[in-house]
């Protein structure tokens, strides 16, 4: 700020009690200290750098002008143009913002289940069977999966073979490397004891690396068959035989991911 003149007296009182430092200005009536004496009267570039969005205005019941900001549009999202006021509302409930879910595994994607099992018959008619299958399917997160698939079911009995196609829904319980799992089947064998399929089995997911892993689990096994004999009297003739099979297995299982 400029130094001001000793020669005006109505802002340089010389003498005074407070007039100790030479040049110092004073506070006059009607006025304020080193500020025009008219409220109107322009800034200084000095005083106002920013004078393009500044401006005085009389308080009430004082002298000493104000800086304010003038009140500008604003642009929000370079689309529209609003006050100052509605760019921030302090009362506005904030909106909760949407987080990607972390899963520990990576295994999203197509997948394919090889299994191993041996079946051993229980109930009335025992079939013991060798059973080996595939399934391949999308695993949507490292929870569930769903596929298709088939299996060829060997009889070791003289009994039925069979040959199901199913849906393979699949859940594993934990996002862990090591987690419990879950897998059901549920078909129809298209050829040699035809019939409903089903199977369940409860087991552990392990030896994750990369994506792959081993599966070991125990099954329940459903089977209805379908075929036709001769009968022992005369006259002989076809006759239909509806068995069912039912079996528990120890299962092997190898899995692992196709493509990323």
């Amino acid at each position: 700020m400029g130094e001001l003149s000793k020669t005006d007296p109505q802002k340089y009182i010389e003498g005074s009690p407070n007039s100790k430092k030479k040049g110092q200005p004073q506070p006059v009536a009607g006025g304020a200290v080193g500020m025009p004496s008219n409220p109107t009267q322009s800034l200084t570039p000095e005083q106002s750098p920013h004078e393009d969005i500044l401006r005085q205005v009389q308080q009430p019941g004082g002298n000493l002008p104000m800086p304010v900001m003038v009140d500008q549009p604003v642009m929000i999202d370079g689309t529209r143009a609003a006050s100052p006021d509605e760019y921030f509302d302090p009362f506005a409930v904030p909106r909760p913002k949407r987080r990607e879910k972390i899963w520990n595994r990576e295994i999203k994607g197509f997948r394919v289940f090889l299994d191993y099992a041996y079946i051993h018959g229980i109930g009335q008619i025992k079939n013991y069977r060798f059973e080996y299958g595939t399934s391949m399917g999308y695993q949507f997160n490292p929870i569930f999966y769903v596929g298709v698939g088939t299996s060829y079911a060997m009889t070791l009995n003289k009994k039925d073979s069979s040959l199901p196609v199913f849906i393979n829904p699949r859940i594993n319980f934990l996002d862990e490397n090591t987690t419990p799992f879950w897998d059901v089947k549920v078909g129809y064998s298209v050829a040699m004891g035809k019939g409903f399929y089903f199977s369940t089995s409860l087991g552990m997911s392990m030896a994750k690396k990369g994506k792959s892993a081993w599966n070991i689990g125990l099954v329940y096994s459903y089977q209805n068959a379908k075929y036709y004999e001769w009968s022992e009297t005369e006259p002989r003739e076809r006759v239909g035989v509806k068995p069912t099979y039912h079996g528990l297995a120890l299962k092997l299982t190898y899995e692992f991911g196709i493509g990323r």
